[in-house]
Parts: C-alpha cells; sequence; structure tokens
C-alpha cells in the first residue's frame, strides 16, 4: 500500500516538473504560436547554404492549407504546384508601400558643429536684453 501512493505521489511530482520545465523552456527560446492563417501572403526560408547576405527568403507564396505544424503554399507570381513546408520555414509576408516615402520640406541643411559652436558663443557673450529680443 506505501508502494502505490508512493509511486502515485512521484507520477504527481513528475508531472508539476514537466510542466515547469516546458514553461522554462517555452520562456527562455521565445515560443511563439505564429499566427497564420489560409489565404495569408508569406515567405519561404530558403535553407540552401550560401553567402552571408544574400536574401534568404522567397516568396510570397498563398497558404492554402493548414494541418499543424505543416503548411501548404503555393507561389504568387508564378503558380506552380504545392508545397507542404514546416511553419517554422515560413514568417508573414509585409508588402511595402508603393509611394515613395515622404521627405519633410522644411528640413534644411544639417548646421556644421563648429557654426553651432560660434552660434551658441554669439548669444552667450550678449546683454540679456538682446538675447530675449533675438528669442522672440
Amino acid at each position: 500500500m506505501a508502494l502505490k501512493t508512493t509511486i502515485i505521489d512521484v507520477g504527481k511530482q513528475i508531472a508539476e516538473k514537466t510542466v515547469n520545465f516546458k514553461s522554462g523552456y517555452d520562456f527562455q527560446h521565445k515560443v511563439l504560436s505564429k499566427d497564420i492563417s489560409i489565404g495569408d501572403l508569406v515567405l519561404l526560408r530558403d535553407d540552401t547554404v550560401r553567402p552571408k547576405l544574400t536574401n534568404q527568403w522567397k516568396g510570397p507564396f498563398e497558404v492554402t492549407q493548414i494541418s499543424r505544424p505543416n503548411i501548404t503554399i503555393v507561389s504568387v507570381i508564378c503558380p506552380s504546384r504545392p508545397q507542404t513546408v514546416h511553419i517554422d520555414r515560413l514568417k508573414l509576408f509585409c508588402a511595402r508601400p508603393t509611394s515613395p516615402t515622404e521627405i519633410p520640406k522644411d528640413v534644411g541643411q544639417p548646421t556644421r558643429r563648429s557654426q553651432r559652436l560660434l552660434n551658441k558663443q554669439n548669444l552667450s557673450s550678449l546683454p540679456a536684453e538682446q538675447t530675449v529680443e533675438k528669442s522672440q
């Protein structure tokens, strides 16, 4: 009888430790579920060996089927046969904006450090009344 209770207690402790270790591992390794659904555009990581600075993502691809942890994708650019890949090799595709980035018009040339120092010295050498007038 004591052996049965010991076995039950050990089983409970093992279950608790397993849950603790899993949550610690997930926190340490930042295991996050990817929110990918059917119809999303994704990029596929290319695992071939390449030089360091080459682009490692191909795509975009459209998600056609999900059976975790695998996802079936089809190329958007040139539709071909579907590929089934692991979810770890995918990331959501974010399209670049089509309009050019607007540059503020009031931004002039940057002031050189020497010029800023001269301006600062000129302001500090003026009497207090003149600095108030200049700032207004």
